[in-house]
């Protein structure tokens, strides 16, 4: 929930994709967003977080106050080994 220039009063921030659907993110991944320019990746969940088989990472990218994002998600790497994509998705 906030405001933008685009929208002026208070309104649930969506994605260009979506744009019925209400975007929810991480504090720390708006804060994210807002500091960068350019897209970002950012992790959302790390392998074993909350007892996770998977990593899942967003990818956020926001330009002229409409946002982008891409959500991944990887396998958990062994020591030495490299993580692998199991799944992309536009959210």
């Amino acid at each position: 929930m906030g405001i933008s220039r685009r929208k002026p009063r208070l309104h649930a921030f969506n994605t260009v994709e979506y744009p019925e659907k209400p975007l929810v993110l991480r504090v720390q991944h708006w804060e994210s967003l807002l500091q960068t320019k350019g897209p970002i990746r950012v992790i959302d969940w790390l392998c074993g977080d909350h007892g996770s088989e998977t990593e899942t990472e967003l990818e956020l990218k926001a330009e002229a106050g409409r946002i982008h994002v891409k959500q991944r998600e990887y396998t958990c790497a062994e020591k030495g080994q490299q993580k692998r994509l199991i799944k992309e998705e536009v959210l």
